[in-house]
């Protein structure tokens, strides 16, 4: 992808927040045609994106481009305009997403790729690697539909080691099992008494 072109708005419509995140992070420093195209994109992805009622599986990746292309800018005076403009639009994103997580509680099961995960997890729990590559998701984006899923209570992850695993979340009547106390042999209590005595 050629982040110097001169019709920015081909990647708007042409390329996926994603396609332009890995040609962001392939470019040490940004040239003014890259900045330009980003600024560009960022601009008409930030507006779509706040225009859109609930669209919380772009919002991270989006937010992601706009701090990385940051990064990437070079150490010039000029390039202190782009940076406060990313940071505002990395900002009213942010906004976005706490205004749509409010919401979403209701609104997990409704996600595109939220059934595809639950039938996948109904055949036991994964890692987040394997589960990504089962529904065809970047990782950010599987990140974001599992955030979601999550918080609305139809799924459950755990850390173990570098990769988080999922799993259908435990049912009521195994959650209140694990959480009561496991009852002491009668011959322990007895034991434990005469010690004390």
């Amino acid at each position: 992808m050629d982040l110097a072109t001169s019709r920015p708005e081909a990647l708007v419509d042409g390329s996926s927040a994603a396609e332009v995140l890995a040609a962001v992070r392939l470019v040490g420093v940004l040239g003014p045609p890259a900045i330009l195209a980003v600024d560009f994109v960022l601009r008409q992805w930030t507006l779509a994106a706040l225009a859109r009622p609930s669209d919380v599986e772009g919002l991270l990746e989006l937010d992601e481009l706009a701090a990385t292309a940051a990064q990437r800018l070079p150490n010039e005076p000029g390039s202190a305009v782009h940076r406060h403009r990313w940071q505002a639009f990395r900002d009213l994103i942010e906004s976005k997403r706490l205004a749509v997580r409010g919401a979403t509680s209701g609104r997990a099961r409704n996600l595109l790729h939220a059934q595809p995960i639950l039938d996948h997890l109904t055949q036991g729990q994964t890692t987040q690697s394997a589960l990504r590559a089962a529904v065809g998701l970047s990782p950010a984006r599987l990140s974001q539909v599992l955030a979601v899923m999550e918080e609305g209570g139809l799924i459950h992850r755990r850390k173990r080691g570098k990769e988080n695993v999922v799993s259908l979340p435990p049912r009521p009547e195994q959650a209140a099992g694990d959480a009561a106390p496991k009852p002491r042999p009668v011959g322990h209590l007895v034991w434990s008494t005469r010690q004390a005595a």
